[in-house]
């Protein structure tokens, strides 16, 4: 099989609890009420690989797994979705990571707590025969790279050096540092980023990364260290897309208030679309507008993908929103 894209990241839970509850912390402490509860695979790299599967792309995964139920659900999903799983670890007697997103205070993507798996994230040091398999797809995409503090080394530099050598493209959305850390975020990603085409990441990554709380800048400062294309997701606000050439402003597509369930894995379905697009050798700025229309169909649903519409109807979506 011919693989279009390969995934390497973190696979995990979020349990997404949305409804309404008091604001009040008095009151809150007194209230019981009914709410939503959703159990979604699989967290930031999980996501975008469902998204990839969705959006038609051949998509293979390598990454570990706890051998508990939540590690067999998410196992199940991404197999349901037709992702080659075969190179996905499961390692006995651990647990698997899970995100809790109590969204009943009018936020759609906060608060947030967690449990880390008690496992490595994806196989550590990675073997030779998870590199021939991330090798033997078109493109890889990492996600969650700075969640893993335990992850920082030569590995992804290494891998996405080889790729780019023999062809490949690779992308990298590295999330946000969540442990106590007083270094500059730029460091334990600087030499990956020299053989990273696509940097997608956040606009608080983005400013922490770069160091300047501008978009427009920050975005230059990042295009600077090595990526062809800088994407700074920023909600409601759009997308700020620089590469070499130019820089420009995506606007985001407008989705009623009412119609939102969650936000969580928005950027990670922004991050498949870009990258679909990209593959399909699009201009960066038709890129960047499906990417947004599919992130907008994202919202209508619980996890990245209960909601995203398929390629197809996403293209005939985009040539409205541009039309």
């Amino acid at each position: 099989m011919t693989f279009d894209v390969m995934t390497l990241g973190p696979l995990n839970v979020d349990l997404l609890i949305t409804g309404s509850a008091p604001t009040n912390l008095d009151e809150l402490t007194q209230w019981t009420g009914p709410s939503t509860v959703s159990v979604t695979a699989a967290g930031s790299t999980g996501y975008a690989t469902l998204a990839f599967a969705r959006l038609g792309l051949r998509t293979g995964v390598v990454s570990v797994l706890a051998d508990d139920p939540l590690g067999d659900l998410i196992h199940r999903t991404l197999v349901q979705a037709g992702v080659d799983v075969s190179h996905v670890t499961r390692q006995p007697d651990t647990l698997s990571g899970i995100g809790i997103y109590l969204l009943l205070f009018g936020s759609k993507k906060r608060p947030l707590t967690y449990r880390y798996p008690t496992h490595f994230p994806w196989p550590q040091p990675l073997r030779q025969a998870d590199r021939d398999f991330l090798l033997s797809g078109r493109h890889i995409h990492c996600g969650g790279y700075l969640h893993y503090p335990e992850m920082w080394n030569d590995d992804l530099a290494q891998l996405y050096c080889v790729a780019q050598a023999r062809g490949l493209t690779t992308s990298l959305d590295p999330q946000r540092i969540l442990t106590h850390y007083t270094g500059a975020w730029i460091e334990p990603l600087r030499e990956a980023l020299k053989y990273t085409d696509l940097l997608l990441l956040d606009a608080y990554e983005a400013k922490r990364l770069a160091v300047s709380e501008d978009l427009s800048t920050a975005a230059l400062v990042l295009q600077q260290a090595g990526p062809r294309i800088v994407a700074i997701k920023n909600g409601v606000q759009g997308t700020w897309i620089c590469t070499s050439e130019r820089a420009f402003h995506q606007p985001a597509v407008s989705v009623p208030e009412d119609q939102i369930v969650e936000t969580v894995g928005a950027g990670d379905t922004f991050d498949a679309a870009f990258v679909t697009a990209f593959l399909s050798g699009w201009s960066v700025e038709r890129c960047a507008q499906f990417a947004a229309v599919a992130a907008a169909s994202s919202l209508r649903g619980a996890g990245a993908v209960s909601s995203l519409a398929s390629r197809e109807e996403l293209e005939h979506q985009l040539d409205v929103v541009v039309r």
